[in-house]
Order: structure tokens, then sequence, then C-alpha cells
């Protein structure tokens, strides 16, 4: 429960519930934005000490993943990818975005490397809902994330791909 350097109060904990083990963690209250950045923000380079959960929430979530349990599920905020093609009321393409957490990309990945793939995340936020595995190496060696629709949205957002994402001519377009 020690604030922020600034003052601001923070929360994470775990909770177990027979075999289920439970972690909660405020995904948002220690992201740095894109003005501490010494460089361009979508260089990975650039990225190196640039914070999503802080090093608090990172040794908490390590020590709670060496605890044994049958099935683990972290609660967040949302999850950590850029989920959304398209953002805005006009629903403008936006191929990048500082504001989701998949950025910066290596707290993000080393969040999801701490975690691994046997864990499910459910969220929340004014993103996208949708069922993903998310990936740091390949495409799913992270964590299986369920994210609630926001359902009082004030900013639109749409996952509009164009083309096929794949990469290959056999499979259906639109899948990823």
């Amino acid at each position: 429960p020690t604030p922020t350097a600034t003052g601001i109060g923070v929360y994470y904990t775990a909770m177990r519930l027979g075999a289920l083990d439970l972690v909660i963690i405020e995904d948002r209250k220690w992201k740095d934005g894109p003005s501490i950045v010494e460089g361009p923000i979508y260089d990975r380079a650039s990225l190196e000490d640039v914070q999503l959960l802080g090093a608090r929430q990172e040794l908490f979530l390590t020590d709670w993943m060496q605890r044994p349990a049958a099935f683990k599920v972290v609660l967040s905020q949302t999850m950590f990818a850029k989920p959304a093609t398209h953002q805005g009321w006009e629903l403008k393409p936006q191929p990048q975005d500082p504001d989701c957490n998949g950025w910066p990309m290596p707290a993000r990945d080393r969040a999801l490397e701490i975690l691994g793939p046997n864990v499910v995340m459910l969220a929340g936020d004014q993103h996208l809902g949708m069922a993903a595995r998310l990936g740091i190496e390949t495409w799913d060696d992270g964590p299986l994330v369920l994210m609630a629709p926001g359902t009082a949205n004030g900013h639109p957002r749409a996952w509009l791909p164009e083309g096929n994402l794949a990469g290959d001519s056999a499979a259906l377009p639109y899948t990823g």
C-alpha cells in the first residue's frame, strides 16, 4: 500500500480461492508517458527504462508466479497489447498508440515474460472486447487474455485489419 514517490495511492494484491490463485494489479498507475522518452517513442532502444508496471509490481508478480497453484488468474485494467487498428469518432487508422498497454514494448514484454503462457488474464477498460493469446517471441508464448468491452466508451475504437494478416494465402482474412 506504500504510495508512489509523488504520494499517489496504489494497490496490488493476491487472493487464494481453493486451487484458484488470483492476483489483482493496477497496470496504469506506474506507466510512464511518452514525454519521458529520450529519442523516438517507438524505438525499442529508447524504451528500455520506460515503465509499464513499475519495479514493485514486477517483483510482486515474480514472487506470485513462484507460488504453486493449479490455476492462476491476473485481474488487470487492460490487456498488454494494442488490439485497436482504428480510433476516434471517424475510426481513422492509428497504427501506433502509446496509451495502450502494448507500449512501452520492453516493459510489456518483461511483464509477459514474468507471467508466461500458463496464466489467464481478465481485463476491462475502454478498449475492445476480445479473447487473445499474447506473444513475446512467438504468437503464443504469453498469457491468454479475456477483455470485456467498454460499455460507456468516450473514445471509439475498432479492429478493422486490412488484408490477410496471417501472411498465408490459404488462411481466412482478418483472423490475425
